[in-house]
């Protein structure tokens, strides 16, 4: 599922946290914005637009 929005960090967060769970953590590097969930089967990438 894709799924494209423009909405503000606090909200992003929040809703990846609701599909990937609590116990999620950051791939990749520091501060990319790609989340997996805890059993690795979910995850979300909050794009950033300047």
């Amino acid at each position: 599922m894709i799924l494209l929005a423009l909405i503000d960090l606090s909200e992003a967060i929040e809703l990846g946290e609701r599909w990937i769970g609590k116990n999620y953590e950051e791939i990749g590097k520091p501060r990319s914005g790609v989340y997996r969930s805890e059993d690795g089967l979910k995850q979300f990438r909050i794009a950033w637009i300047y």
